[in-house]
């Protein structure tokens, strides 16, 4: 079980504000305002006027080295400068393998089936879950009540649907920690507002 639990390990981009930078260019400026990329996908900016600092405001997203060499690291919106000029980075996936669930924290029941309302509720649904047949990878979405609100969701599929899955969260998170003990992956979104547990069951095969 930890060769499957191996292939959850994903890759930590580490990318910060680089070093000053030369052009040749003529033209003022940044070659580009916008630039639309996928992740892994890499570009050059070029930069006329002299003399520059090239630096990613989220390199998680998108970083960028002294040459203006810029690459996608995970999905999101960044922005690329080159002194005060700047070049907007939108970063799209490779795989779109399920839909995220809903993950408003403290919203009512209600809300929840109104994000919801293209999915099948399970039997499993009772006074304190609201549980989803999945599509796709996904067997089910399990949303956990307390106090009225919602405080969690589990996500349950197999290891047969693993890599895909692990390329999925890959592209959108990034790891915190890894357990090989007891095969459990800590992620956390680039803005820290949403933490994933990765947990794989030994006796099941099933990744929640």
């Amino acid at each position: 079980m930890k060769q499957s639990l191996f292939m959850w390990m994903l890759i930590i981009a580490s990318a910060f504000s680089l070093s000053s930078c030369s052009s040749d260019d003529d033209d003022s400026g940044l070659s580009q305002k916008e630039i639309i990329l996928k992740v892994g996908q890499s570009m050059t900016l070029s930069y006329g006027g002299g003399e520059c600092t090239w630096s990613s405001d989220q390199p998680l997203i998108a970083e960028v080295d002294n040459n203006g060499n810029v690459t996608a690291n995970r999905v999101g919106i960044t922005n690329i400068k080159a002194n005060g000029d700047i070049c907007k980075v939108t970063v799209n996936p490779n795989y779109t393998t399920y839909e995220e669930p809903y993950l408003k924290f403290g919203a009512s029941m209600n809300e929840v089936k109104n994000a919801m309302s293209g999915y099948t509720l399970s039997s499993k649904t009772d006074a304190n879950n609201l549980v989803y047949i999945g599509k796709n990878v996904i067997d089910y979405y399990d949303y956990m009540f307390k106090n009225n609100g919602l405080y969690a969701v589990i996500l349950a599929t197999d290891i047969f649907k693993g890599a895909e899955t692990s390329k999925f969260l890959a592209e959108r998170y990034i790891v915190v920690s890894i357990d090989e003990n007891q095969n459990k992956i800590l992620l956390a979104s680039i803005d820290m507002e949403i933490g994933v547990m990765v947990q794989i069951n030994d006796k099941t095969g099933a990744i929640l």
